[in-house]
């Protein structure tokens, strides 16, 4: 059994001065030989279930899972919260991935010999987590390739696509599918790298992701949008304090220019 929180005061211009719990998660998981199962849920406002999944591990090249748990797509949204190098992920991943980067599903994945690549593919519902059944009868593939050549370089790539027919899980669709009620059906198409560099004290992260959004409808345009973001982090005093600068934009509609395009700097 094992647990978290994270706890936060907030204060500016924007927003009232205020105490917040972020998280408060706690999870059960059990491993025996070759089967495994986790269950998580967070209770910050209400027990909300995140991970529930069975693994069945063959041997390090082939895994498979089951159930409901984190998409194969974004280093950044596969690094569990409290690990990660800020309390919140990268925010243009939370508009183009589903809520809580999650959803129904099974995987393969493993490890090749050497451990240096390793790989993940999966077919979801595709409408996110805590759904009882799929919306549209449609499925979201995903697959994504990993590399760590060197101890102190990672990479990695993924893909993902799915014909939605009802509605989309993710922001960025929510938010199509209201501005423009015709645009279902659509065919969904995303890519996303990333890659690491540490060394000793210091640690580089860079990532970027890219979605086609076309409608079977050829009268609307289709939509193309994308985000990216760089984190360095220096250890100041090894395993107790790290000084971290984030820099991240996010363009929901490449052929257009306006409000909606931002981009955010953090310091921590």
């Amino acid at each position: 059994m094992s647990g978290f929180v994270h706890s936060q005061f907030s204060a500016g211009r924007a927003e009232k001065d205020s105490f917040a719990v972020k998280r408060a998660r706690f999870a059960f998981s059990e491993a025996d030989g070759r089967f495994s199962f986790k269950l998580q849920a967070d209770a910050v406002i209400e027990p909300v279930l995140l991970d529930a999944y069975l693994e069945s591990r063959l041997n390090e090249s082939l895994k498979i899972r089951m159930g409901q748990f984190k998409i194969p797509m974004s280093a950044e949204a596969l690094t569990p919260a409290s690990k990660k190098d800020l309390i919140n992920k990268y925010q243009f991943i939370g508009k183009m991935l589903p809520s809580k980067c999650r959803d129904s599903g099974v995987t393969a994945s493993g490890e090749f010999p050497g451990n240096k690549i390793s790989y993940s593919a999966g077919v979801f519902n595709g409408n996110g987590p805590n759904n009882k059944a799929d919306n549209d009868d449609t499925f979201l593939y995903i697959a994504r390739l990993s590399a760590k050549p060197t101890p102190s370089i990672k990479a990695g790539i993924g893909f993902a696509g799915s014909h939605e027919k009802v509605k989309g899980n993710s922001k960025i669709e929510t938010s199509l599918l209201t501005a423009a009620p015709g645009f279902a059906p659509y065919k969904k198409r995303i890519a996303q790298a990333d890659m690491e560099i540490k060394r000793e004290r210091i640690s580089l992260k860079a990532e970027y992701i890219a979605g086609t959004y076309k409608p079977d409808d050829s009268t609307i345009d289709e939509v193309d949008a994308s985000g990216c973001g760089i984190t360095g982090s220096y250890s100041v005093i090894p395993k107790k304090v790290t000084a971290v600068i984030r820099y991240e934009q996010y363009d929901p509609d490449k052929n257009v220019t306006d409000k909606n395009d931002v981009s955010w700097t953090t310091l921590g």
